[in-house]
This record gives C-alpha cells, structure tokens and sequence, in this order.
C-alpha cells in the first residue's frame, strides 16, 4: 500500500479499523507531503508511537483522529507535537488520565479549534490542567463521568484561558461551564477597557501651522 500511495497528491486519508500498528502508519504515510486530514480510529498504536511521531512531524496535518488507539497522554503529546497546523485533535476513547501535564504542555499553542477528548478517563483535576494550558476553542469532555466539576470551572475563569467553548455531557454542567467562560470573556473585555489610555489616543495637537 505505501508504495502504491508514494508520490500521490493526497489530503485525506481513511485508515479506520485496520489493525495497523504505529510502524505500519508511519510507512504508509511516510512520503504523503500533501496529507492534512489523517484517520487512524480504532487502530492499536500505543507502543513505540515514536515512529508515527516522525512520519508526522513534516506534515501540515490539520485535522487527525486517534479515537480508540489504546494511547496514552505520553503517547499522544508524542504524536501532535510537532502538528503546527494542527486543527482539529479527536482522541475519544483513550486512556489519557495518567502524566495528563505531558500532553497539556504540547497543546499550549497549537491554536486548535476543537479538542475532542470524550470517554478518556479523565478526573476533573486532569482536565483542569488542559484547560489552563490548551490553547483551544473548543474542547470536548463528555462521557467522562465526572462527578463534580469545580477544578474544571476554575480553570475555565482564569484570565490565560483560551476555551470558548466546554462541551460536557451532563446539560447542568455544560450551563456551569458556559457561564463561568462568558464571566471570563467578560472580564478580559473590561480589562481591555481599562488599560486603554483614551488620552494617548486623543492627544490633542496644539502646533499647527498654514
């Protein structure tokens, strides 16, 4: 397969349910310089991720799902690291919930729109620490069965946050995190307002000759 593919000019490739393993991937994808959307759901990639890693690291990747890829954060902050055009990033079904900070350090500044980390085992304090670093509009926490959620609207409120959006899958706990995003928006505006020096913007000009 990777032979045939080598050379192609291809954007999106479908690689769901094939029982490829991370060396598998790496060399189908190897030599595709032109790939921005990359599936790779359902596929056990999580030993000796560090081969798909580099397969990746010159790819303008824009959207990459690893639904269901037994991966871990370690595994997964190896993969997206170097994804600078990184959009979108769904890793439902994964088990993210140990050395959370590996894969929270690569996200802050990837400028994702949407992160989808549903059914991953997260605990609210694991998913606190994405949301303090991700910079990312969208992130996705459903069927994570938490139980409260008070680390994950702190976090939501602190003035570096850059979520716009924290979908859950309990409607009262979405409501929550909806409310304490817009506080924060809206006291980043009024902050904004405040620092703005009116005066220096209408500095009055006193010479003026004809």
């Amino acid at each position: 397969l990777a032979d045939v593919l080598r050379g192609k000019k291809i954007k999106k490739l479908d690689l769901r349910e094939c029982r490829l393993t991370p060396q598998n991937a790496a060399k189908i994808i190897k030599d595709l310089g032109k790939l921005e959307i990359l599936k790779l759901n359902g596929n056990d990639l999580h030993q000796n991720v560090e081969d798909l890693a580099n397969a990746l690291s010159d790819k303008k990747i824009k959207e990459l799902d690893l639904v269901s890829c037994q991966l871990t954060s370690q595994d997964a902050a190896k993969i997206i690291k170097d994804l600078g055009k990184l959009e979108i990033l769904k890793l439902v079904g994964n088990v993210l919930h140990q050395n959370v900070e590996d894969l929270a350090d690569v996200l802050r500044g990837k400028k994702i729109k949407e992160l989808d980390l549903g059914d991953c085992r997260l605990t609210p304090q694991n998913a606190a620490k994405i949301i303090e670093k991700a910079d990312v509009k969208t992130i996705i926490l459903s069927a994570n069965s938490f139980n409260e959620i008070d680390p994950i609207i702190q976090a939501l409120k602190n003035s570096d946050c850059k979520i716009e959006e924290c979908k859950l899958s309990d409607n009262n706990q979405y409501q929550r995190a909806q409310d304490a995003i817009k506080e924060r928006i809206s006291n980043q505006q009024k902050t904004i307002l405040d620092n703005i020096d009116i005066d220096a913007i209408f500095e009055p000009v006193s010479d003026i000759s004809l």
